[in-house]
């Protein structure tokens, strides 16, 4: 199953709260990631350890993932470069999430449980008879 990022729940330096295709709630700390994959260069990764870089994340809704505008290079037909989103693969995030030993990670159907308001009587039905 390909996993795809629903929603961004919230944002703090390195970590976020993704809600996935599967209905998980997942806690993603992105700060290993962004030191291995930062290196010693100045590359778009590198940027995003600087907290209020980090914290422009948004939701990619046509690719389901997580991204951050303008840190990535494009390269055009014509050979032209522009800036471009840089992101992660939505798989990548699901499987960090899980294998940080996730403990918000909530069901969505629990978790639509919890935000409800609506009481529920589970007694039976009894009839009354004249």
């Amino acid at each position: 199953m390909m996993h795809l990022v629903e929603n961004l729940v919230s944002a703090k330096p390195y970590c976020l709260r993704l809600r996935f295709n599967t209905g998980e709630i997942l806690d993603v700390n992105l700060e290993p990631t962004l030191r291995a994959k930062a290196g010693s260069g100045t590359g778009a990764y590198r940027q995003l350890l600087d907290p209020a870089v980090f914290l422009r994340a948004r939701h990619d809704t046509e690719g389901k993932t997580i991204c951050w505008d303008g840190l990535a290079r494009e390269i055009l037909s014509t050979g032209a470069e522009r800036a471009a989103p840089l992101d992660f693969c939505p798989d990548l995030l699901y499987e960090l999430g899980k294998s940080q030993n996730n403990e918000s990670s909530i069901p969505d159907q629990e978790y639509r449980v919890r935000s409800s308001s609506v009481a529920v009587n589970d007694e039976p039905h009894r009839s009354v008879e004249d």
